[in-house]
Formats: C-alpha cells, sequence, structure tokens
C-alpha cells in the first residue's frame, strides 16, 4: 500500500502529542502543559483521533479471528487507555512518558503497515469497479 492523506492527519495529531511532552519536560508555560493529567487527557483524546483517522479496514471473512497484529495493536492501544486513566488520577510522570510512548510507537508500527503491505487484488482504486476497463475500451 502506499500511504495516504489519512496517514498524513495522524502523523500530524501524534507530532502535537509529541511536540506537548516535549514542552512539559522543558516546562513550557502553556496552559496544555501545566500537569501530567491535563496532558495525558489532551493526548489521549488526539491518540484517539489519529487511530480513528489513520485506521485502514481490512477486510475479512465473517467469522474469521483478528489476525495477531490486530489483537497486538488493540492490546497496546488498551494499555495506553489505562495508563491515560492512571495518569489522570495520580498525576504520575513516568506513567505519562510510558502512555506518550507507546501512543509514538503504535503510529509508528500502523504507519509502516500501511506502507509495507502490499494492496490486496482486486482492492478497489481510484476508479469506480469496471469504470477503467470500459473508459480504455472507447478509445
Amino acid at each position: 500500500m502506499r500511504l495516504t492523506w489519512k496517514d498524513a492527519a495522524a502523523t500530524g495529531l501524534v507530532a502535537v502529542i509529541a511536540a506537548l511532552y516535549v514542552g512539559f519536560l522543558m516546562d513550557a508555560t502553556l496552559p496544555l502543559l501545566d500537569s501530567p493529567r491535563v496532558l495525558a487527557a489532551v493526548s489521549l483524546v488526539l491518540g484517539i483521533g489519529a487511530c480513528a483517522v489513520g485506521s485502514t479496514m481490512i477486510p475479512t471473512a465473517k467469522g474469521q479471528p483478528a489476525s495477531p497484529g490486530a489483537k497486538l495493536f488493540s492490546f497496546f492501544g488498551t494499555l495506553t487507555l489505562v495508563a491515560a486513566v492512571v495518569v489522570m488520577i495520580t498525576g504520575s510522570e513516568k506513567l505519562l512518558a510510558v502512555q506518550v510512548g507507546i501512543t509514538v510507537a503504535l503510529w509508528l508500527a500502523a504507519t509502516l503497515r500501511h506502507l509495507l503491505t502490499p494492496a490486496a487484488v482486486g482492492a478497489p482504486g481510484p476508479w469506480p469497479a469496471g469504470a477503467r476497463e470500459r473508459e480504455m475500451t472507447r478509445h
């Protein structure tokens, strides 16, 4: 496959998370950087947004179990959610680093998967089904 605008949008959201976290580490005086709790909430929302906008649907047959990769992504996504909730409760800066690190790692793994996975045979392209063939036979 190739990267799309959705990957670019997800990259932008994760870049904002990383920039906010670096600002937090540098003691920047911005409203979103004043506490680990606020940053955990903001990075959780942005991470969910990156996941939603950057995800791709992989067709599977009904009743077929999820792939091991999908299960692994789900596990780490859940781990990120739990870490964010614990940070919002405790204010732990170390767990905030874990949350941000896992979010960036998930983005990197998903982007690499999108880049390295070959397009499925018969997958829809930019042309509607059969339109390209009809256009080619007209000329």
